[in-house]
């Protein structure tokens, strides 16, 4: 193994801040030891390397070295050196007040946290079985739909913390996701964060209101960094999440307002509707409505149920075609 750097080098030293550009022949990091430094002693133009600027040169080198070294990744870099904001390519990873983020967009100037950075999580529960291994057929083959390298789970580590995501969890060799290691994930499932389920820990304070279509259930997240956020349990719930601007805004199934009008008369011995309009129709042998025969005048009802309409498809409320499916959530 190469060195581990204590310190970096000339720490306490005597050190000569380098400029980024040349200027004057003098050492830079843009040229660094520049020709003059070569020149004859006899050449008035001639410059010695000096020990301070040397010093400089191997403290920065040695200071990079010792951060990575010991952080893996670097820190958060808010000036390009020209007094510009230094741009961040998409994918890359930084390290911001003891927290590791990585960019979710290309050219970001913005320091973290902020919606151009998330949490940069690592997966740790790669096993041995991760290593694809030849079978006797000759067929590579990579460990069980449990392990988080298998081609069932690698999609769990691309999720971003508070993405919500679907599995058909009715299909055979479907796997959950995995609560074992550093990412946490939660199901938007009421009832679940009892000891040994799968919310337990991630879930409290669960509150159900309401009943029957407009029921609402809803939980407090425990932990990570969307902690004391609460969230809907949707499977529980049956609600879909639909794209808008207002992110979060909640709302009960509903349908396009219908309406109509019935216009009567009465006549000697007899009622008539004369007329109709909207979503009602009105027919009838006199030619002008719809004319009872009652002698004696009395009340007429209309009645409007969708059910009696031919072939409907009614319930309790409004719905679409569909397949239901199992929602989760990551946290951490």
């Amino acid at each position: 193994m190469a060195k581990y750097i204590r310190f970096p080098w000339a720490v306490n030293g005597d050190r000569q801040p380098i400029p980024d550009e040349a200027a004057g022949g003098s050492v830079s990091y843009q040229q660094g030891y520049t020709p003059d430094y070569s020149l004859p002693k006899t050449d008035p133009n001639r410059k010695s390397i000096g020990r301070q600027p040397f010093n400089q040169v191997l403290n920065d080198a040695t200071a990079n070295i010792k951060e990575w070294q010991e952080q893996g990744f670097p820190e958060f870099i808010a000036d390009d050196g020209l007094g510009n904001l230094y741009s961040y390519p998409e994918t890359a990873v930084v390290r911001f007040n003891g927290v590791y983020y990585q960019a979710v967009v290309d050219g970001t100037t913005t320091a973290p946290p902020s919606s151009e950075w998330r949490v940069f999580a690592f997966d740790t529960e790669a096993t041995a079985d991760s290593v694809p291994v030849r079978d006797s057929g000759g067929t590579f083959k990579i460990g069980a739909p449990t392990d988080r390298a298998h081609p069932l789970r690698l999609g769990e580590m691309g999720k971003i913390i508070g993405e919500t995501f679907n599995l058909a969890t009715h299909l055979n060799g479907i796997v959950e996701p995995s609560n074992a290691g550093d990412a946490k994930f939660v199901k938007l499932t009421a009832g679940l964060d009892g000891a040994g389920q799968f919310n337990e820990g991630l879930l409290i304070n669960e509150t159900i209101t309401g009943s029957g279509p407009t029921i609402e259930i809803t939980a407090e997240i425990a932990t990570g960094p969307l902690a004391g956020n609460t969230i809907h349990l949707i499977n529980s719930e049956n609600r879909y999440l639909m794209p808008g601007k207002n992110s979060g805004a909640v709302a009960n199934d509903q349908m396009q307002r219908i309406t109509g009008q019935f216009q009567g008369g009465d006549s000697i011995g007899a009622k008539q509707i004369r007329s109709a309009s909207g979503a009602f129709t009105a027919t009838g042998s006199t030619g002008n409505g719809i004319q009872s025969t009652a002698i004696t005048p009395g009340p007429f009802i209309v009645d409007f149920d969708s059910a009696n309409s031919p072939s409907a498809r009614t319930g309790d409320h409004t719905n679409v075609k569909h397949i239901e499916t199992t929602y989760y959530m990551r946290i951490v």
